[in-house]
């Protein structure tokens, strides 16, 4: 795949080629968002996405296992929207017919909770994450079956075991909000109050 781009963003693409370790990779290609221009930057993040060369590079996981933290994440600087587009479409250029994928295992899986078979939906939310990765759409699903179905051991220790990876259910604040948010025994209006007298 042959790239026709300025001398300077040159440069910069061959310094991302040589860094393999995740804070200079992230310096580097924050330096290349900064310096794109509005004629490159669709060109460049196609081959980003589609070159072999950073196949193995610490770039955005597309599919992460577990829960993405502030200490894993690769924090990239703001860009132009028009730029962020153009990185996030060849992005879902790339991974189309996986994506595709997802949202039909995400709707079978959201059958099964309407059915009211919550085992078999925890199941297929297993499955999507070994295929597709962890999501907060996820986490969204999980919280709700462990709520809705607390005398079903199964669930919980399934919601437990996979989140005690990352001490995601008692340390991670999304996580504790979707809790609070989903359980029934909390009175909304007094957690309403709550959260104003104290913000």
């Amino acid at each position: 795949m042959r790239l026709k781009v300025r001398p300077q963003t040159a440069n910069l693409l061959r310094g991302l080629f040589s860094n393999s370790k995740e804070g200079p990779f992230r310096e580097t290609l924050n330096n290349l968002r900064r310096s794109l221009q509005p004629n490159e930057t669709r060109a460049v993040y196609e081959y980003i996405e589609q070159s072999p060369l950073f196949k193995k590079k610490p770039y955005l996981d597309n599919y992460p296992k577990y829960p993405v933290t502030s200490s894993s994440v690769i924090r990239l600087v703001d860009v132009p929207l028009e730029s962020e587009l153009d990185a996030q479409v060849a992005r879902i250029n790339k991974e189309a017919l996986k994506l595709l994928e997802y949202i039909e295992a995400l709707s079978a899986a959201n059958q099964l909770v309407q059915q009211g078979d919550y085992n078999g939906a925890l199941e297929s939310y297993v499955r999507i994450i070994a295929a597709h990765g962890y999501s907060n759409w996820i986490l969204r699903k999980f919280v709700f079956l462990n709520n809705r179905t607390k005398s079903a051991g199964n669930i919980a220790s399934t919601f437990e075991t996979y989140f005690s990876a990352t001490h995601g259910v008692r340390r991670n604040p999304i996580t504790m909000a979707l809790y609070d948010m989903m359980d029934d025994t909390i009175p909304y209006l007094a957690m309403r109050l709550l959260i104003s007298t104290e913000s």
